[in-house]
């Protein structure tokens, strides 16, 4: 009987060191499935609330990682690389907070604010208990190096970090058969002179990714590369055109200054990575209803240092005013236009557009 007792007291143990680890995290879904499939479960686990509230259109849903009694929440993306389409290639869990920010009125952001360490490192505790000991890490190294390290990237370097194909530094990594997990974290700034211990991760986030991310990834940006035009590497935005009365002392001399600020010129269009050291653009200038009144063609811009892509964010970069100096009585079609269009510029109904028409990037091909 005491026997009988003793192997019911194990089973029992074992059963509730069971049910205490956390449900498998993955969910049902698999890493490399077809976008049918894993749509086809997404809708399964909709219905059976195991994810709820999709943001948006996004392929995005609250998710709860659960243990026993015991809940933290995530916001799950599927095919965290922005391309909602094709196999499975990652399954990204954003462990930031909720917040609320106030413009004009309140609007709530999910997954946008920080988290405290203490949440966040008890669901690393349970994927160590699900996983085991992490199998690896990437080192931290100092800002100042990073900074460094980025300035010497290759185009296929700047891809991985693009696509965040790499995992960031800090990160902790297992790898399973085909798939690998990586778990990041990063405390807030602290200042040195600041005694409040830090009590809050800025960002967190879990992703699964498949081995050959780059390569499923290249299946896809590859033929969007090849299809591109200079306006979708590179975007120019100018200011309101000025137009400038000059003191001429003949009939035939310059008598006005059309001036126009080229405010920012911006890298885009993430699938071709390379950076870009001069842009040439048409300036246009049209009515309210976008007719086109007149357009200075071929402005070339030459950078004082290479346009770049950088991960989340673009990079203004360029300080340029463009001029042109005018006899206003010419019959040249130019002037007759740009005429035109200072008479409508003083009703306010004047707009302005650049268009990217050649882009030389940094390895000296030229796109047009």
């Amino acid at each position: 009987m005491k026997a009988k007792i003793i192997s019911l007291l194990i089973v029992i143990i074992l059963f509730s060191s069971c049910k205490t680890k956390i449900d498998n995290p993955l969910i049902s879904f698999k890493l490399g499935e077809s976008e049918e499939l894993w749509n086809k479960k997404i809708k399964h686990n909709l219905s059976k609330r195991i994810l709820s509230d999709q943001y948006e259109n996004e392929n995005i849903f609250r998710y709860y990682f659960t243990k026993g009694n015991d809940s933290i929440f995530a916001d799950v993306h599927f095919n965290s690389d922005g391309y909602n389409f094709g196999q499975l290639r990652s399954l990204k869990f954003d462990l930031r907070g909720d917040t609320a920010f106030y413009f004009k009125k309140k609007e709530y952001m999910r997954s946008f604010g920080t988290r405290e360490i203490e949440t966040v490192d008890k669901l690393l505790e349970w994927f160590i208990e699900y996983y085991g000991a992490p199998t690896d890490s990437v080192l931290e190294i100092p800002l100042k190096e990073q900074l460094a390290l980025n300035k010497k990237l290759n185009p296929d370097e700047k891809y991985r970090e693009i696509y965040s194909i790499k995992p960031e530094m800090g990160a902790l990594l297992w790898s399973k058969e085909n798939y690998t997990i990586e778990f990041y974290r990063q405390k807030e700034m602290k200042f040195p002179f600041d005694t409040v211990p830090i009590k809050k991760y800025r960002n967190a986030y879990i992703v699964y990714k498949v081995k050959n991310l780059e390569g499923e990834l290249k299946k896809i940006t590859e033929p969007i590369k090849t299809k591109f035009s200079p306006k979708d590497v590179a975007h120019v935005s100018i200011e309101y055109p000025k137009w400038e009365k000059l003191n001429k002392k003949n009939y035939w001399d310059y008598d006005y200054e059309f001036k126009i600020d080229i405010s920012q010129v911006q890298r885009k269009g993430r699938e071709e990575p390379r950076n870009i050291t001069d842009v040439q653009f048409n300036i246009v200038l049209t009515d309210a209803f976008e007719n086109e009144i007149c357009i200075l063609r071929d402005i070339k811009c030459e950078l004082d240092k290479p346009i770049e892509l950088h991960k989340g964010f673009l990079i203004p970069s360029v300080d340029f005013v463009y001029t042109m100096q005018y006899n206003s009585h010419s019959n040249h079609a130019d002037v007759i236009n740009l005429e035109k269009a200072r008479d409508l510029n003083k009703t306010n109904k004047l707009k302005c557009l650049a268009e990217v028409t050649a882009v030389v990037f940094e390895d000296g091909e030229v796109l047009k």
